[in-house]
């Protein structure tokens, strides 16, 4: 299975942390006398809503929909130096949050609270095109045969293959998922992920 598809890496709305000062021992851990993340998780939702996505003194607002179809707000609370491009907040594309949490705004809405533009990312796909790509990966599973594989395709580096022939012949195939595989990699892969957490619930004790 995909790491995209991953509940615990990629989790939904209603599976995420709250900000609101409480321990959720899923995805902190005590080291020392300090909590931090257990692992690393990313929020994705497909922008729904883009109406108050270029308007800075409205913040930045969006509505987005996640997997499982609940909408929320986002909403950018940024410092006077990080700049936001606002270039690819439209509908129809989606948007990974890293370290994502729940929050509570003032007007009755929930949704993320963005205070650091480094933690997030925008793609100009939709949300069932990027699940529908991954879906149809497995590592070390050839994509053509189904067999153990080791090979990877140069470009997207998630499409395994036992064999030059099997690689050869699912092209056809391929070729229509690696561009998106391409795009999210900055999320998926490992080395990328882990990204440092800024903010944590439990900020305000420590």
């Amino acid at each position: 299975m995909s790491v995209l598809l991953d509940p615990r890496h990629f989790p939904a709305y209603n599976q995420l942390p709250s900000d609101d000062g409480y321990l959720y021992t899923d995805f902190f851990e005590l080291h020392g006398n300090i909590y931090k993340p257990s692992h690393d998780w990313c929020f994705m939702g497909e922008i729904v809503d883009d109406s108050l996505a270029t308007i800075p003194f409205l913040r930045h607002r969006l509505v987005v929909k996640d997997k499982e179809g609940t909408e929320i707000v986002v909403s950018f609370y940024l410092s006077p130096g990080d700049i936001l491009d606002t270039s690819l907040l439209s509908v129809g594309n989606t948007i990974f949050v890293r370290y994502a949490e729940q929050h509570f705004f003032m007007d009755g809405t929930q949704g993320l609270r963005i205070e650091n533009t480094a933690l997030i990312y925008v793609v100009p796909l939709s949300l069932s095109t990027i699940c529908s790509a991954h879906r149809a990966v497995t590592p070390n599973k050839c994509m053509e045969c189904g067999s153990q594989a080791k090979q990877i395709c140069a470009k997207c580096k998630q499409a395994y293959y036992c064999t030059r022939k099997c690689q050869v012949d699912n092209w056809s195939v391929h070729r229509s998922i690696c561009h998106v595989l391409t795009l999210v990699a900055p999320v998926t892969f490992k080395e990328n992920r882990f990204k440092s957490h800024i903010h944590t619930p439990l900020s305000n004790i420590y």
